[in-house]
Protein backbone atom coordinates (compact mmCIF):
# COMPACT_ATOMS: atom_id res chain seq x y z
CA UNK A 1 0.00 0.00 0.00
CA UNK A 2 1.05 3.82 -1.10
CA UNK A 3 -0.70 6.11 0.96
CA UNK A 4 -0.93 10.36 -0.59
CA UNK A 5 -1.90 13.08 0.82
CA UNK A 6 -4.25 15.86 -0.58
CA UNK A 7 -2.19 18.19 1.16
CA UNK A 8 1.13 17.59 -0.44
CA UNK A 9 -0.02 18.59 -3.87
CA UNK A 10 -1.04 21.81 -2.80
CA UNK A 11 -4.46 22.13 -4.74
CA UNK A 12 -7.19 21.68 -2.71
CA UNK A 13 -7.90 25.61 -1.52
CA UNK A 14 -8.21 26.08 -5.72
CA UNK A 15 -10.93 27.37 -7.00
CA UNK A 16 -11.39 24.92 -10.28
CA UNK A 17 -14.30 26.15 -11.05
CA UNK A 18 -13.32 30.12 -11.45
CA UNK A 19 -9.92 29.21 -12.59
CA UNK A 20 -11.83 26.93 -15.54
CA UNK A 21 -13.53 30.08 -16.58
CA UNK A 22 -10.43 31.85 -17.49
CA UNK A 23 -8.90 31.43 -20.49
CA UNK A 24 -5.24 31.35 -18.93
CA UNK A 25 -6.50 28.76 -16.30
CA UNK A 26 -5.16 25.68 -17.51
CA UNK A 27 -1.54 27.11 -18.05
CA UNK A 28 -2.04 28.20 -14.15
CA UNK A 29 -2.92 25.09 -13.09
CA UNK A 30 -0.17 23.41 -14.87
CA UNK A 31 2.61 25.44 -13.92
CA UNK A 32 1.56 25.29 -10.29
CA UNK A 33 0.66 22.11 -9.47
CA UNK A 34 2.27 19.85 -12.59
CA UNK A 35 5.50 20.92 -14.19
CA UNK A 36 7.32 24.28 -13.04
CA UNK A 37 10.11 26.03 -15.03
CA UNK A 38 13.45 26.32 -14.53
CA UNK A 39 14.56 27.91 -17.41
CA UNK A 40 13.51 28.19 -21.14
CA UNK A 41 12.96 24.62 -22.52
CA UNK A 42 13.37 22.78 -18.90
CA UNK A 43 10.88 21.84 -16.43
CA UNK A 44 10.43 20.60 -13.00
CA UNK A 45 8.25 17.96 -12.08
CA UNK A 46 5.83 18.74 -9.18
CA UNK A 47 4.39 16.27 -6.75
CA UNK A 48 1.02 16.07 -9.06
CA UNK A 49 3.21 15.81 -11.98
CA UNK A 50 5.46 13.15 -11.00
CA UNK A 51 1.93 11.01 -10.16
CA UNK A 52 0.50 11.76 -13.26
CA UNK A 53 3.78 11.29 -14.92
CA UNK A 54 4.56 7.75 -13.14
CA UNK A 55 1.21 6.64 -14.33
CA UNK A 56 1.28 7.37 -18.03
CA UNK A 57 4.78 5.35 -17.50
CA UNK A 58 2.68 2.32 -16.26
CA UNK A 59 0.44 2.14 -18.16
CA UNK A 60 2.89 2.47 -21.35
CA UNK A 61 4.77 -0.43 -19.63
CA UNK A 62 1.48 -2.61 -19.46
CA UNK A 63 1.20 -2.69 -22.92
CA UNK A 64 4.89 -3.08 -24.72
CA UNK A 65 5.90 -5.40 -21.77
CA UNK A 66 4.05 -7.68 -23.57
CA UNK A 67 5.13 -6.98 -27.02
CA UNK A 68 9.02 -7.24 -25.95
CA UNK A 69 11.49 -6.75 -22.64
CA UNK A 70 12.76 -3.56 -21.55
CA UNK A 71 16.54 -2.15 -21.57
CA UNK A 72 17.62 1.27 -20.66
CA UNK A 73 20.62 2.81 -22.38
CA UNK A 74 23.10 5.15 -21.61
CA UNK A 75 22.07 8.87 -22.20
CA UNK A 76 25.31 9.79 -22.71
CA UNK A 77 27.07 8.34 -25.54
CA UNK A 78 29.97 8.73 -27.99
CA UNK A 79 29.75 11.06 -30.39
CA UNK A 80 31.09 8.73 -33.15
CA UNK A 81 27.77 6.87 -32.96
CA UNK A 82 26.22 10.05 -34.78
CA UNK A 83 28.93 10.66 -36.80
CA UNK A 84 28.50 7.14 -38.44
CA UNK A 85 25.26 8.15 -39.74
CA UNK A 86 26.00 11.62 -40.57
CA UNK A 87 23.18 12.61 -38.20
CA UNK A 88 25.39 14.66 -36.31
CA UNK A 89 24.24 16.80 -38.97
CA UNK A 90 21.19 16.15 -39.51
CA UNK A 91 20.98 17.39 -36.20
CA UNK A 92 22.89 20.34 -36.01
CA UNK A 93 22.47 22.59 -33.08
CA UNK A 94 19.84 20.73 -31.21
CA UNK A 95 22.41 17.89 -30.17
CA UNK A 96 24.31 18.39 -26.77
CA UNK A 97 27.64 17.90 -27.14
CA UNK A 98 29.72 17.99 -24.00
CA UNK A 99 33.69 17.15 -23.08
CA UNK A 100 35.11 14.26 -20.82
CA UNK A 101 38.09 15.34 -18.58
CA UNK A 102 39.81 13.14 -21.33
CA UNK A 103 38.71 15.73 -23.37
CA UNK A 104 36.50 13.34 -25.53
CA UNK A 105 33.47 14.71 -27.21
CA UNK A 106 30.44 12.88 -25.57
CA UNK A 107 26.57 13.75 -26.81
CA UNK A 108 23.30 13.85 -24.86
CA UNK A 109 20.88 11.18 -26.17
CA UNK A 110 18.83 12.93 -28.49
CA UNK A 111 17.36 9.29 -29.80
CA UNK A 112 18.87 6.09 -29.79
CA UNK A 113 18.64 3.72 -32.88
CA UNK A 114 22.77 3.82 -33.05
CA UNK A 115 22.84 2.88 -29.48
CA UNK A 116 20.34 0.00 -29.75
CA UNK A 117 22.24 -1.50 -33.65
CA UNK A 118 25.49 -0.85 -32.15
CA UNK A 119 25.33 -2.17 -28.47
CA UNK A 120 22.77 -4.32 -27.61
CA UNK A 121 22.36 -6.41 -30.78
CA UNK A 122 25.31 -7.86 -31.05
CA UNK A 123 27.13 -8.93 -34.81
CA UNK A 124 26.37 -11.77 -36.51
CA UNK A 125 23.80 -13.45 -34.66
CA UNK A 126 22.08 -16.34 -35.04
CA UNK A 127 18.88 -16.38 -37.67
CA UNK A 128 17.45 -18.03 -33.97
CA UNK A 129 17.59 -14.97 -32.38
CA UNK A 130 15.29 -12.88 -34.73
CA UNK A 131 13.17 -11.28 -34.61
CA UNK A 132 13.56 -9.27 -31.37
CA UNK A 133 11.84 -5.76 -30.24
CA UNK A 134 13.38 -3.94 -27.04
CA UNK A 135 11.67 -0.68 -25.90
CA UNK A 136 12.55 1.70 -23.35
CA UNK A 137 11.16 5.07 -21.59
CA UNK A 138 13.88 7.34 -21.02
CA UNK A 139 14.77 10.79 -21.01
CA UNK A 140 16.45 12.23 -24.44
CA UNK A 141 17.66 15.60 -24.98
CA UNK A 142 17.42 18.72 -27.76
CA UNK A 143 18.30 22.04 -27.25
CA UNK A 144 15.14 23.25 -29.16
CA UNK A 145 15.79 26.60 -30.54
CA UNK A 146 12.57 28.02 -30.09
CA UNK A 147 11.34 25.86 -26.77
CA UNK A 148 7.72 26.64 -26.47
CA UNK A 149 4.23 25.42 -24.89
CA UNK A 150 5.88 23.92 -21.74
CA UNK A 151 6.38 19.64 -22.43
CA UNK A 152 5.45 20.41 -25.67
CA UNK A 153 8.43 21.67 -27.16
CA UNK A 154 11.38 21.24 -24.66
CA UNK A 155 15.07 20.81 -24.20
CA UNK A 156 14.82 17.76 -22.17
CA UNK A 157 11.81 15.21 -22.35
CA UNK A 158 10.47 11.53 -21.87
CA UNK A 159 10.09 9.40 -24.20
CA UNK A 160 9.27 5.97 -25.58
CA UNK A 161 11.17 4.47 -27.85
CA UNK A 162 11.21 0.77 -29.46
CA UNK A 163 13.42 -1.14 -31.44
CA UNK A 164 12.65 -3.66 -33.69
CA UNK A 165 15.07 -6.15 -35.22
CA UNK A 166 14.40 -9.03 -37.86
CA UNK A 167 15.42 -11.13 -40.80
CA UNK A 168 13.31 -9.79 -43.76
CA UNK A 169 11.25 -7.31 -44.96
CA UNK A 170 7.92 -9.61 -44.71
CA UNK A 171 8.88 -9.62 -40.64
CA UNK A 172 9.49 -5.75 -40.78
CA UNK A 173 6.52 -5.21 -42.67
CA UNK A 174 3.95 -7.39 -40.77
CA UNK A 175 5.51 -5.53 -37.36
CA UNK A 176 5.19 -2.67 -38.57
CA UNK A 177 1.31 -3.11 -38.99
CA UNK A 178 1.34 -4.70 -35.91
CA UNK A 179 2.59 -1.75 -34.33
CA UNK A 180 0.76 0.65 -36.23
CA UNK A 181 -2.64 -0.69 -34.49
CA UNK A 182 -1.27 -0.83 -30.95
CA UNK A 183 -0.72 2.86 -31.17
CA UNK A 184 -4.07 3.10 -32.11
CA UNK A 185 -5.48 1.23 -29.44
CA UNK A 186 -3.53 2.74 -26.77
CA UNK A 187 -4.36 6.32 -28.19
CA UNK A 188 -7.71 5.24 -28.00
CA UNK A 189 -7.48 4.02 -24.33
CA UNK A 190 -6.13 7.45 -23.75
CA UNK A 191 -9.50 9.10 -25.24
CA UNK A 192 -7.77 10.84 -27.30
CA UNK A 193 -8.89 12.88 -30.82
CA UNK A 194 -6.03 12.15 -33.29
CA UNK A 195 -5.10 11.74 -36.85
CA UNK A 196 -2.18 9.39 -38.76
CA UNK A 197 0.07 11.15 -41.30
CA UNK A 198 2.40 9.81 -43.55
CA UNK A 199 5.07 12.37 -43.81
CA UNK A 200 8.10 12.89 -46.61
CA UNK A 201 11.41 11.05 -45.33
CA UNK A 202 13.77 12.85 -42.77
CA UNK A 203 16.75 12.49 -40.94
CA UNK A 204 15.94 9.21 -39.47
CA UNK A 205 16.78 7.71 -43.45
CA UNK A 206 13.59 5.63 -43.34
CA UNK A 207 11.99 3.77 -46.00
CA UNK A 208 8.09 4.42 -44.23
CA UNK A 209 6.73 6.47 -41.54
CA UNK A 210 3.24 7.64 -39.79
CA UNK A 211 3.04 10.15 -37.26
CA UNK A 212 0.30 9.92 -34.82
CA UNK A 213 -1.16 13.72 -34.58
CA UNK A 214 -3.38 14.87 -31.79
CA UNK A 215 -5.57 18.13 -32.98
CA UNK A 216 -5.26 20.96 -31.49
CA UNK A 217 -5.75 24.74 -32.35
CA UNK A 218 -4.65 28.14 -31.57
CA UNK A 219 -7.00 29.08 -28.57
CA UNK A 220 -6.98 25.60 -27.28
CA UNK A 221 -4.84 26.72 -24.41
CA UNK A 222 -1.47 27.71 -26.42
CA UNK A 223 -1.07 23.92 -27.45
CA UNK A 224 -0.01 23.99 -30.76
CA UNK A 225 2.92 21.61 -32.58
CA UNK A 226 3.21 22.16 -36.69
CA UNK A 227 3.81 18.63 -37.61
CA UNK A 228 3.21 18.97 -41.23
CA UNK A 229 1.52 21.40 -43.65
CA UNK A 230 -1.68 18.93 -44.12
CA UNK A 231 -2.62 19.60 -39.95
CA UNK A 232 -2.16 21.14 -37.26
CA UNK A 233 -1.76 19.36 -33.93
CA UNK A 234 1.05 17.68 -31.13
CA UNK A 235 2.55 14.62 -32.30
CA UNK A 236 2.35 12.09 -29.45
CA UNK A 237 3.86 8.83 -31.63
CA UNK A 238 6.35 8.36 -34.27
CA UNK A 239 6.50 4.32 -35.99
CA UNK A 240 9.41 3.73 -38.76
CA UNK A 241 10.71 1.06 -41.11
CA UNK A 242 14.46 1.89 -41.22
CA UNK A 243 15.68 -1.10 -43.33
CA UNK A 244 19.02 -1.61 -43.32
CA UNK A 245 20.44 2.00 -43.37
CA UNK A 246 21.51 1.74 -39.80
CA UNK A 247 22.26 -2.28 -39.99
CA UNK A 248 24.75 -1.35 -42.62
CA UNK A 249 26.50 1.54 -40.73
CA UNK A 250 27.27 -0.73 -37.96
CA UNK A 251 27.72 -4.18 -40.01
CA UNK A 252 25.51 -5.84 -38.50
CA UNK A 253 24.25 -9.04 -39.71
CA UNK A 254 22.80 -12.45 -39.09
CA UNK A 255 23.62 -15.87 -39.87
CA UNK A 256 20.99 -18.05 -41.22
CA UNK A 257 20.70 -21.92 -41.23
CA UNK A 258 23.31 -22.39 -43.95
CA UNK A 259 25.89 -20.18 -42.48
CA UNK A 260 25.06 -17.69 -44.70
CA UNK A 261 25.54 -14.00 -43.79
CA UNK A 262 22.41 -11.69 -44.14
CA UNK A 263 22.06 -8.01 -43.12
CA UNK A 264 19.56 -7.50 -39.68
CA UNK A 265 16.44 -5.22 -41.12
CA UNK A 266 15.49 -2.75 -38.59
CA UNK A 267 12.33 -0.45 -37.21
CA UNK A 268 12.12 2.10 -34.69
CA UNK A 269 8.74 3.09 -32.42
CA UNK A 270 8.60 6.31 -30.43
CA UNK A 271 5.68 7.97 -28.31
CA UNK A 272 6.39 11.22 -26.43
CA UNK A 273 5.73 10.28 -23.25
CA UNK A 274 6.13 14.43 -21.50
CA UNK A 275 3.39 15.85 -24.32
CA UNK A 276 0.89 12.97 -23.16
CA UNK A 277 1.57 14.59 -19.41
CA UNK A 278 0.63 17.58 -20.87
CA UNK A 279 -2.40 16.08 -22.66
CA UNK A 280 -3.71 14.30 -19.72
CA UNK A 281 -2.71 17.56 -17.72
CA UNK A 282 -5.67 19.27 -19.72
CA UNK A 283 -7.71 16.36 -19.36
CA UNK A 284 -7.07 16.39 -15.32
CA UNK A 285 -8.13 19.90 -15.20
CA UNK A 286 -11.50 19.56 -17.11
CA UNK A 287 -12.04 16.35 -15.08
CA UNK A 288 -12.02 14.21 -17.74
CA UNK A 289 -8.86 12.12 -17.29
CA UNK A 290 -9.54 8.57 -18.46
CA UNK A 291 -10.47 5.58 -16.57
CA UNK A 292 -6.59 4.14 -17.65
CA UNK A 293 -5.02 7.01 -15.71
CA UNK A 294 -6.73 6.68 -12.90
CA UNK A 295 -4.51 8.24 -10.23
CA UNK A 296 -5.40 6.76 -7.30
CA UNK A 297 -6.98 3.46 -6.17
CA UNK A 298 -9.07 4.47 -2.99
CA UNK A 299 -9.44 8.11 -1.95
CA UNK A 300 -10.31 8.50 1.24
CA UNK A 301 -12.30 11.33 3.07
CA UNK A 302 -12.17 10.73 7.02
CA UNK A 303 -14.33 12.77 9.55
CA UNK A 304 -10.46 12.69 11.46
CA UNK A 305 -6.95 11.48 11.44
CA UNK A 306 -8.10 8.32 13.85
CA UNK A 307 -10.73 7.02 11.09
CA UNK A 308 -8.01 7.47 8.65
CA UNK A 309 -5.82 5.19 10.85
CA UNK A 310 -8.33 2.60 11.18
CA UNK A 311 -8.16 2.42 7.73
CA UNK A 312 -4.99 2.73 6.39
CA UNK A 313 -4.02 -0.20 9.09
CA UNK A 314 -7.21 -2.49 7.07
CA UNK A 315 -5.71 -1.82 3.66
CA UNK A 316 -1.91 -2.28 4.52
CA UNK A 317 -1.22 -5.38 3.12
CA UNK A 318 -3.22 -4.46 -0.38
CA UNK A 319 -1.13 -3.16 -3.14
CA UNK A 320 -3.00 0.10 -4.04
CA UNK A 321 -2.80 3.83 -3.51
CA UNK A 322 -4.95 5.59 -1.38
CA UNK A 323 -5.26 9.37 -1.60
CA UNK A 324 -6.15 10.77 1.80
CA UNK A 325 -8.42 13.94 1.98
CA UNK A 326 -6.37 15.82 5.47
CA UNK A 327 -8.39 18.96 5.47
CA UNK A 328 -10.50 17.71 7.81
CA UNK A 329 -11.46 21.49 8.96
CA UNK A 330 -13.44 21.93 5.44
CA UNK A 331 -17.03 21.34 5.29
CA UNK A 332 -17.61 17.75 3.28
CA UNK A 333 -19.30 19.15 0.23
CA UNK A 334 -15.84 21.15 -0.42
CA UNK A 335 -13.93 18.30 0.31
CA UNK A 336 -16.01 15.26 -2.21
CA UNK A 337 -15.33 17.79 -5.24
CA UNK A 338 -11.56 16.13 -5.20
CA UNK A 339 -12.71 12.75 -6.27
CA UNK A 340 -13.75 14.58 -9.97
CA UNK A 341 -10.24 16.30 -9.96
CA UNK A 342 -7.61 13.07 -9.38
CA UNK A 343 -9.99 10.28 -10.88
CA UNK A 344 -10.09 7.49 -8.38
CA UNK A 345 -11.41 4.08 -8.44
CA UNK A 346 -13.16 4.33 -5.42
CA UNK A 347 -14.26 6.65 -2.67
CA UNK A 348 -14.42 6.25 0.26
CA UNK A 349 -16.80 9.16 2.54
CA UNK A 350 -17.24 8.79 6.31
CA UNK A 351 -19.86 11.08 8.42
CA UNK A 352 -21.17 10.41 11.20
CA UNK A 353 -19.79 7.24 11.58
CA UNK A 354 -21.45 5.87 8.40
CA UNK A 355 -19.65 4.99 5.32
CA UNK A 356 -20.34 6.11 1.48
CA UNK A 357 -18.54 3.78 -1.40
CA UNK A 358 -18.90 5.49 -4.87
CA UNK A 359 -17.24 4.47 -7.68
CA UNK A 360 -15.29 6.56 -10.73
CA UNK A 361 -18.12 7.31 -12.49
CA UNK A 362 -19.24 8.69 -8.82
CA UNK A 363 -22.46 6.26 -8.85
CA UNK A 364 -22.90 5.29 -4.80
CA UNK A 365 -22.39 1.67 -4.97
CA UNK A 366 -23.14 1.28 -0.68
CA UNK A 367 -24.02 3.58 1.98
CA UNK A 368 -25.16 3.62 5.50
CA UNK A 369 -22.10 1.23 5.89
CA UNK A 370 -20.30 0.72 9.38
CA UNK A 371 -16.66 0.20 9.32
CA UNK A 372 -16.36 -2.78 9.54
CA UNK A 373 -18.97 -3.03 6.63
CA UNK A 374 -17.00 -0.73 4.61
CA UNK A 375 -13.42 -2.77 4.56
CA UNK A 376 -15.29 -6.02 3.59
CA UNK A 377 -16.70 -4.30 1.16
CA UNK A 378 -13.34 -2.23 0.15
CA UNK A 379 -11.51 -5.78 0.25
CA UNK A 380 -14.04 -7.59 -2.09
CA UNK A 381 -13.80 -4.37 -4.71
CA UNK A 382 -10.30 -3.80 -4.98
Amino acid sequence: MKKYYLSHFNIFKVNLTNLQKNKDGFIYFFENFVCSKHSSGIYNYLPLGVILKDKICEFIHSRQSLIGPCVEVSNILDINLYKETNRINAFGGELFQLKSRDNKTLALSATAEEVFINDIIKSKISYKDLPVYYYQISQKFRDEIRPRNHLLRSKSFIMKDGYYFCKNQQELNEFYSFIYDEYKQTFDLLELEYSILQPEPGQMLEQESHEFIVKASDSNYNIVEFSSDEVKGIEIGHIFNLGSIYSKTFNKYYIDSSDSQNIILMGSYGIGISRLVYLMAMKMYNCVLPSIINLFDVLLIPRDKNIETMFLNSMSHFNIKILVNDYYKENYDKRCLSSSLFSVNYVVIEKNYKYLISNSKNETLYKDLSFVEMIEQMKKLI
